[in-house]
């Protein structure tokens, strides 16, 4: 039976065709659908990574685009040092390089408006910290 509980972030950019280019060349995800024509407003927009999907919005009324915003979208990747380096030598600003940590092996980054990233590689158990360390607090 296929899974339908998805998470999705939806992201607004006040350019979205500018972000939608950006984000393929930088950080390599593939563009999916786009609502709207380049250089008008993109009502709605999708990209693809992997398996994982990501939704953009710009100039819709009621979306207000953030800069350096609070929030962060976290990505798991197949190949996380050819993606740091790509990134990287494409314009990333990157806050935090290449680290491998308890929970993962990432790297943090802005994109051209302000949004922050994280760029991780699984651990070996396939398993996030939170549900290796806390799952059974859950249950």
């Amino acid at each position: 039976m296929v899974s339908t509980e998805v998470v999705i972030p939806v992201l607004t950019y006040e350019d979205g065709a500018a972000a939608i280019d950006w984000l393929v060349r930088v950080f390599g995800f593939r563009e999916r659908h786009v609502n709207g024509e380049r250089g008008q407003v993109i009502s709605h927009a999708e990209l693809e990574m992997d398996e994982g999907v990501l939704m953009i919005h710009s100039n819709v009324s009621g979306f207000k685009a953030s800069k350096h915003a609070d929030d962060a979208t976290y990505v798991y990747v197949r190949d996380l040092e050819r993606h740091f380096e790509t990134a990287k030598a494409r314009g990333a600003e990157i806050d935090i390089p290449f680290t491998k940590a308890g929970f993962d092996t990432f790297y943090t980054a802005y994109d051209l408006e302000g949004h922050y990233w994280w760029f991780a590689q699984r651990r070996e158990s396939g398993r996030t910290l939170f549900g290796e360390q806390y799952g059974s607090l859950l249950t």
